[in-house]
């Protein structure tokens, strides 16, 4: 499931996988097929299919981190989110999808702490995962919408 999940995981039909895991979740746990997943996957810490697309998006732009700018390189501006990467600006839905574009916009939506704790990859790693299975995202609107800052 997670193979270049980076490349494919932000297309239409990624529902279907998510469903299947669920459905194999329920099976795996006795769980009947109507019941909720949601504390399942926080409490065996299995990332959605969607926290799963998330963490190796995040962590490809934070090992590519040279392919990037922060805003406060863009302009001279003293803002509290300086720090974040810059949104490249384009029309294109593909290019929008892609890995720089849909990458860069969920760095920049995670939370303050685990932002500052980039420059040490093991430490990066380690807060990206128990923010993703605690939350335990279902859909990219709850992802953005989140703030615990």
């Amino acid at each position: 499931m997670s193979y270049g999940v980076t490349f494919w995981g932000h297309i239409k039909n990624n529902i279907r996988v998510f469903r299947l895991q669920k459905r194999i979740l329920r099976v795996m746990t006795g769980c009947g097929m109507r019941d909720p997943c949601r504390k399942l996957f926080i409490e065996f810490k299995i990332l959605t299919f969607l926290s799963l697309y998330i963490y190796q998006l995040i962590m490809f732009v934070n090992k590519n981190s040279e392919l990037h700018i922060t805003d406060d390189s863009v302009h001279n501006y003293n803002s509290r989110l300086k720090k974040n990467l810059h949104e490249p600006v384009t029309n294109l839905t593909q290019y929008q999808n892609g890995v720089l574009c849909k990458g860069t916009k969920m760095y920049n939506s995670l939370p303050t702490y685990t932002k500052e704790a980039s420059t040490n990859t093991k430490k990066f790693t380690k807060f990206l995962k128990i923010f993703l299975y605690e939350k335990a995202f279902y859909t990219f609107d709850e992802f953005y919408k989140y703030h615990c800052d």
